[in-house]
Parts: C-alpha cells; sequence; structure tokens
C-alpha cells in the first residue's frame, strides 16, 4: 500500500495542477482520482447565445474553438478562465469569473449581470444541483443546459496511507464514502457547502480550504499533515 503525506483525488489536469503546488511545499503527495470523466458524444448548437456560462475545466476543454457559441462568458473559477480561453482561442480577459470560485460566487455575479429576455447557454457535465439553472431562470432567461461529459466512480480496492485526502466535489465525496478510507482522518474540501456535507456523511476532520484554486487547496493540506 502507498504511503504518502497528501491523497490527491482530482481529475486532470487540475491533479497535476495541485500535485505541483503540493511539492512546491515540500509534501509526499499521491494522485488516485475516486471519478473518471467521460466526454458525451453531441454537436454542439449552431446558435449564438447572448451569455456562456462554463463550470468547469472539463467543459472549457471540450467546447474546443466554439467562441461562436456566446457573445460572452463567465466561468465559475480563474483556472476555468484560462482552460476556457486558451480552449476558445481568445483572450483570458474575456473570460470573466467570481472573486469566489464556488457556484454560489457565479450566482452572485449573474444576478447582476443578466438581464430579462437573454439566451444563456450552460456548458456542464450531467448531474448537478441545479443551482445556476434556478438562478439563470430567476432572471426571467432563456436557458439551454449543454451536458458534455458525465463522471464515473473509480472502484479502488485499497486505498492511499496518506495523512489528508483533498475532497473537490460533492461526487468524488460520495465515491470516498464507497472507499475504504478511515473517516477519523483528514479531509480537505473547497466550500462550506462540501465540508457540510462531508459531516452528514460522517466524517470527523473536516478542513475548509475556502476555495478549489491550487494554492489554497495545497496551503491547507500542508498545514494538516505538518501538525500530525
Amino acid at each position: 500500500m502507498t504511503t504518502a503525506a497528501v491523497w490527491i483525488t482530482r481529475t486532470e489536469p487540475a491533479a497535476s495542477r495541485l500535485v505541483d503546488a503540493c511539492r512546491d511545499l515540500k509534501l509526499t503527495v499521491l494522485a488516485q482520482p475516486l471519478l473518471s470523466i467521460e466526454p458525451l458524444k453531441q454537436s454542439l448548437p449552431d446558435e449564438c447565445f447572448d451569455l456562456g456560462v462554463c463550470v468547469s475545466v472539463h467543459a472549457a476543454r471540450l467546447l474546443a474553438g466554439r467562441c461562436d457559441l456566446a457573445r460572452r462568458w463567465v466561468c465559475v473559477g480563474e483556472e476555468t478562465a484560462r482552460a476556457l480561453a486558451s480552449s476558445l482561442g481568445i483572450a483570458t480577459a474575456c473570460v470573466e469569473h467570481p472573486e469566489e470560485a464556488t457556484s454560489e460566487g457565479l450566482v452572485a455575479m449573474l444576478k447582476e449581470q443578466l438581464h430579462p429576455g437573454e439566451t444563456v447557454v450552460l456548458a456542464c457535465g450531467i448531474g448537478g444541483r441545479g443551482l445556476l439553472e434556478a438562478a439563470i431562470q430567476a432572471e426571467d432567461c432563456t436557458l439551454s443546459r449543454l451536458e458534455l461529459y458525465r463522471r464515473r466512480k473509480v472502484r479502488l480496492s485499497a486505498v492511499p496511507e496518506a495523512r489528508v485526502v483533498e475532497i473537490a466535489s460533492a461526487q468524488a465525496l460520495e465515491a470516498l464514502v464507497a472507499s475504504p478510507w478511515d473517516k477519523r482522518r483528514a479531509v480537505v474540501v473547497a466550500s462550506t457547502r462540501l465540508a457540510d456535507l462531508a459531516a452528514t456523511k460522517g466524517f470527523e476532520n473536516v478542513h475548509n480550504s475556502g476555495g478549489a484554486e491550487a494554492h489554497r487547496v495545497a496551503a491547507t493540506l500542508a498545514a494538516i499533515a505538518r501538525d500530525r
């Protein structure tokens, strides 16, 4: 069984960024995803929407070359904005994102920017809480949901002997519940919502990094790993 200070469970390319950030802090790291990403085979719409909303790096990469899909773009966070700009072939400055890299932060920004009657395309994966959809429709906008991928659980017969594990989504948390991970061991999550959810799932040692950006999560992981 592999021993490491930190177990990184997120998918690529975010996993590599977090691994690098952890190694910069002199942590021993093992990257073993709890989920896999499966792109869906479908054609993108031909129409041009008033606004494009992208919720993940995975969705951003699957929009390659389609800058004509929307007149303006917003994303959930800085990393997704960079990925979307690269995928669409536009300047990063053309993609807006909230300072708080969460769905709640994006909802707050959308409430200030949306106008009744606008058309919005939501680039995402299958599933989710429906928070963004409800916020967009509450502004009397026409929403088209563009599901580009699905997440699947990775079956693990064993888990790393790590001091702390990071979890980036509710789906990953569900996969951790199904794994042999000891719920008394430390878990780092990226938001208050995930921290509350982890507590309801029986995890006893939950820490909130206050955002999903690699530097925030790595700093929280380092503080925990070195304090044990």
